[in-house]
């Protein structure tokens, strides 16, 4: 199972948000190209970049700084963040985006978001944010109705991010209770308050692909080395 360090921007700092609300919005120290290198020498294979200003604007503003990371480090990169039209998604794969992620789009156009994990074949996942049952779009500002994950699979699409919204940015601790007695047809990866060795084992036993941590190896509640040390085991 793979732990993705996350590096999530905002003018091109990195921030953590509690529960995906910008007021609530801690910045931390250190150029994310820099931050994205010592997760690599700490042995990180995948790092999640999220563009937040797209994520409100629909349109990527954080192009520069991923242009530094990419170029920075190695690791195979996966952004989202306000993906939501095919020009968008070609600019980040142009910027050197390994995989790319969709999230709104899955329920404002499903045919558009099937074209882009067509056209970039096994380089695509989709992002389904959760709170109470019910999918997170825009900025986690609207809700709207779980699009099927066998109709997700079909289009083509390579995996599944499953996030708890209610835990994000919250250090609550993450075991994958929201997936319960959800049938999930392929390979899927969980974020949202993962913060400890138990978490990941948790989530390794049900089957998860990978891991998306972020404020607790920020704030050193969860070592990122630790982390990835309970993932093998």
């Amino acid at each position: 199972m793979e732990v993705i360090p996350a590096i999530d921007l905002f003018a091109g700092r990195i921030v953590r948000l509690h529960k995906g609300r910008l007021e609530r919005k801690t910045e931390y120290r250190g150029r994310p190209w820099q931050t994205a290198a010592s997760f690599e020498e700490k042995g990180a294979r995948w790092i999640h970049v999220v563009d937040l200003n797209a994520a409100f604007s629909g349109k990527p503003e954080n192009l520069d700084t991923f242009r530094a990371i990419r170029k920075a480090t190695t690791c195979r990169l996966q952004v989202g963040g306000g993906i939501r039209s095919g020009d968008s998604a070609q600019a980040w794969i142009d910027a050197g985006a390994d995989r790319i992620v969709l999230s709104t789009l899955l329920s404002e156009d499903f045919a558009t978001a099937a074209a882009i994990a067509e056209q970039f074949k096994g380089r695509v996942l989709a992002s389904l944010d959760l709170r109470d049952g019910r999918f997170c779009i825009r900025g986690w500002k609207k809700t709207a109705p779980m699009p099927s994950l066998d109709a997700v699979r079909d289009a083509g699409f390579a995996g599944v991010v499953f996030t708890d919204v209610a835990a994000d940015g919250t250090l609550c601790g993450q075991n994958g209770g929201m997936l319960d007695g959800m049938r999930i047809p392929m390979p899927f990866f969980v974020a949202g308050g993962v913060n400890g060795t138990d978490d990941v084992r948790a989530l390794k036993a049900k089957g998860a692909a990978g891991v998306i941590v972020g404020k607790s190896i920020y704030e050193s509640a969860f070592p990122l080395v630790e982390a990835l040390e309970a993932a093998r085991c």
